[in-house]
């Protein structure tokens, strides 16, 4: 048979190493291509990508389990800060451990993201920049019970 013979080199490997020890990322975004996407490159990367679609869809699937989250600005059913503050109320270890991602240029935008605090990633962008923001962001210590922004 025809192609029976022959050898497919392998890719060659990037820079995301499996260094994500296990964190669980909720990821929250619309966009079906873009959530795969960011599902496959955070678990090469060895992170275990939560993915969900919409607000509500989040909203079940955020517990204490969540290490940190990835949320677009524009979900159905809400918009990222919005479900920002909801998610980091009940948990607020995500105060610090969240990166918005966005593909509106606007002020209004950068002005309700920079309320939160948070990391702010424009699309497109370099998947392995947000996979080290990520990283830092899990690895950095945990202050103490209490004394959390």
């Amino acid at each position: 048979m025809i192609g029976d013979n022959l050898s497919v080199a392998p890719a060659p490997e990037r820079s995301v190493a499996m260094t994500g020890a296990g964190h669980r990322i909720l990821v929250i975004e619309d966009d079906e291509a873009v959530r795969t996407v960011l599902g496959r490159t955070l678990a090469h990367a060895g992170f275990v990508p939560v993915l969900a679609q919409s607000a509500p869809e989040a909203e079940q699937l955020l517990s204490e389990t969540i290490d940190a989250m990835v949320v677009d600005f524009r979900i159905p059913g809400s918009r990222g800060d919005l479900f920002f503050y909801y998610a980091s109320s009940k948990y607020p270890l995500l105060r610090r451990r969240t990166v918005f991602l966005t593909g509106d240029t606007s002020v209004e935008v950068e002005q309700l993201v920079s309320h939160t605090g948070c990391a702010l990633r424009h699309k497109p962008f370099v998947n392995l920049s947000l996979v080290e923001l990520l990283r830092s962001m899990v690895d950095a210590p945990t202050p103490p019970a209490g004394r959390q922004p």
